[in-house]
């Protein structure tokens, strides 16, 4: 079984085709449709479309990663700058970070 959905994010619709042998069945209740392939659940908001994943959790949209992403490179960065730190004191204690 194959499925089209179709999202225009200008006007915020949805419409969703269902295979059914030869031909395609217009999803006459795209709210909440759950799709059979792929087990994604497709929810209409007033001005956007959200995705859950199968397990509930709705996906993450392109500008939310991107949001995430630069977090975790702060995170990042911040904590080579605390082992960075940690290093410098343990060398002054006569320490060598690299033999332990």
């Amino acid at each position: 079984m194959a499925e089209y959905d179709i999202y225009d994010p200008d006007s915020n619709e949805l419409t969703g085709f269902e295979r059914s042998g030869k031909s395609l069945g217009l999803v006459s209740k795209i709210q909440g449709w759950v799709s059979p392939q792929l087990g994604i659940r497709f929810e209409l908001m007033s001005e956007s479309l959200e995705i859950y994943r199968p397990d509930g959790e709705r996906f993450l949209t392109y500008v939310e990663l991107g949001e995430q992403l630069a977090a975790e490179r702060e995170l990042r960065q911040a904590d080579r700058q605390r082992i960075q730190t940690l290093e410098e004191k343990l060398r002054e204690l006569g320490i060598n970070p690299d033999s332990l």
